[in-house]
């Protein structure tokens, strides 16, 4: 019975399908990296035109808004692909499962980080990284980053899937 099947199928069809969808996941990958050149763009940009020297520590609410909705702009972009992944009453149940560990986060990051000694000058690295001198609200902005990166990283994940489940 398979191979009835198997001999039915056209093969200049299937061939058809495999190059559309490695079309799409070329496409998918091209946008990803368009949105994450833009994002780092405007970002540079919002820093040097702000005149800041560390955009998340010395405007964290507003880098966190910006990379908000870049991470807005990206699941609305990749809707389709993400689909099932991304309904509201799944980010409901997901924001309520977060928010005692996003409480826990914030309280360590804005009591206990401050109480340890600050990072010594004279021992840190030539170039040290911006975080080793960074306030608490630095890791609000970089959390949301970081959210941003990961919705990226689920559209080349789901869409590199689609491509092997046809």
């Amino acid at each position: 019975m398979i191979t009835t099947l198997k001999m039915q199928t056209n093969p200049g069809r299937d061939l058809d399908l495999k190059y559309s969808s490695k079309a799409v996941v070329l496409l998918v990958l091209l946008a990803v990296a368009a949105l994450w050149v833009m994002s780092s763009w405007c970002y540079y940009a919002f820093v040097d035109g702000l005149g800041l020297e560390s955009g998340y520590d010395d405007a964290p609410l507003l880098f966190a808004g910006f990379y908000l909705i870049w991470s807005w702009i990206a699941l609305t972009l990749f809707r389709p692909i993400l689909g099932k992944q991304v309904t509201p009453k799944r980010l409901i149940k997901h924001a309520v499962a977060l928010a005692p560990i996003l409480l826990v986060y914030a309280l360590y990051l804005t009591v206990l980080l401050p109480l340890l000694p600050d990072v010594s000058e004279l021992r840190a690295p030539p170039d040290p990284p911006e975080f080793m001198f960074a306030s608490a609200w630095y890791y609000l902005p970089k959390s949301v980053d970081i959210l941003f990166q990961q919705i990226l990283v689920a559209v080349m994940v789901l869409g590199q899937g689609r491509l092997h489940h046809r």
